[in-house]
């Protein structure tokens, strides 16, 4: 068993497990990779982002609203609003069936992970529902070339990557 906190490689290799001895699951059928139309269509269909005090790091709500905890660090709060999003795409209710709690939170917490990692569908999540950008590794350096160069030329940068 691994738990959502894991390591990408941890949680890939865990969830690539379960999907090769699973099949049959319906989430594997349905599943697209993410792209930026997805999270336009929510913007457009009135789903708001907002800080909060969920129970947990975010929550989704019945009024079309996803609430990420107040006090999360930025790559944490980025993580845990693409989690929260998969949760929209891929509701338990359609999608769970007899998988486990804790597989459908590493799956859900997986195909947040690959959101996440895309830079334009990161730029689109963060633009879109107008959270404030922050450029903290290579992804969010492409997501937001402009904000990496602003920092620059202040002659400090919020990047610490090993030099090229």
């Amino acid at each position: 068993m691994i738990a959502s906190a894991a390591s990408w490689r941890e949680l890939h290799n865990y969830v690539s497990t379960l999907k090769e001895q699973n099949l049959q699951w319906k989430i594997w059928d349905d599943f697209l990779e993410p792209d930026k139309y997805c999270i336009d269509f929510l913007v457009k269909t009135n789903w708001l982002v907002e800080k909060g005090f969920p129970m947990s790091l975010g929550e989704v709500t019945f009024d079309k609203k996803i609430i990420y905890r107040e006090d999360l660090k930025t790559k944490e709060r980025d993580i845990t609003i693409c989690h929260e999003l998969a949760h929209v795409f891929y509701p338990a209710k359609s999608y769970q069936q007899n998988i486990s709690n804790i597989n459908w939170e590493c799956i859900i917490e997986w195909i947040g992970r690959r959101w996440r990692a895309k830079p334009e569908v990161l730029k689109e999540i963060i633009e879109g529902f107008h959270i404030q950008p922050r450029v903290y590794d290579r992804i969010t350096q492409r997501a937001f070339p402009k904000q990496t160069r602003r920092y620059r030329n202040q002659g400090y940068t919020q990047l610490k990557l090993p030099l090229e």
